[in-house]
């Protein structure tokens, strides 16, 4: 028989969440994000341009609640991997997420041509990080997927207290942390990547002289479902 997961005890640690992929376009160049980040101890900030209240500044993006990390992350599935299921997810989560940061975003603003300033622009800058496909704005997160050959998701938990957040836009932090300061391999829950791709990850880790747990990202998905995982921290 199969142990049962202890969900609570996986996810007792972690605060909040960072959704990248393998793989990531820095020009015409591809950088292997997880070798980066063992090579330089850390989660590294970068520029980030988004937020009118912040400015342009350089930062680490973190979700407070799992799916939202995971949404950001799932861009890094290849199209043809992306299943009904996954699409659902994603627009369960762009619904629950982004629709409740709109909101606030025009109660902040009040006139939307601030909200929306040079956003199709800073989308398309944002978006060739993990595709050279042009997609509408607003269609990101549903329809992209990743054209870097050999590219998935990754998932990292970053323990509670692991950073102080920078103050910027109510609509952006509403579900969100922006760390100027990098988020050390030490404060590391976990990584979450699909299951196939586990020992290959745990195999990096290991060559690089760390020691940081490696899961799978569909028992987070159950784990999510069991412990109602859209809240604050979870």
């Amino acid at each position: 028989m199969a142990k049962a997961i202890d969900c609570e005890a996986i996810y007792a640690r972690v605060g909040s969440w960072h959704g990248t992929g393998r793989y990531l376009y820095e020009g015409e160049a591809i950088v292997d994000t997880l070798q980066s980040v063992l090579a330089h101890g850390a989660l590294l900030p970068n520029l980030d341009e988004f937020d009118q209240k912040r400015g342009s500044i350089c930062s680490v993006s973190l979700a407070r609640a799992r799916a939202y990390g995971r949404l950001y992350a799932s861009l890094y599935f290849p199209k043809r991997e992306l299943t009904l299921a996954e699409y659902h997810r994603r627009v369960w989560a762009c619904a629950y997420f982004f629709l409740s940061s709109l909101a606030l975003g025009w109660l902040e603003y009040l006139l939307p041509h601030r909200l929306f300033s040079n956003f199709k622009v800073k989308a398309a800058v944002w978006s060739s990080k993990f595709t050279k496909e042009r997609l509408p704005a607003f269609g990101i997160f549903v329809f992209s997927g990743t054209d870097i050959e050999g590219n998935y998701p990754m998932l990292i938990g970053i323990e509670r207290d692991a950073y102080t957040s920078t103050r910027g836009s109510r609509f952006i932090d509403l579900h969100e942390d922006r760390s100027a300061e990098p988020i050390q391999l030490s404060r590391f829950t976990h990584i979450e990547v699909p299951a196939r791709r586990m020992k290959e990850v745990r195999q990096v880790i290991q060559a690089a002289g760390y020691d940081i747990p490696v899961r799978s990202l569909e028992i987070g998905d159950s784990c999510n479902r069991q412990l109602q995982t859209y809240k604050p921290g979870s």
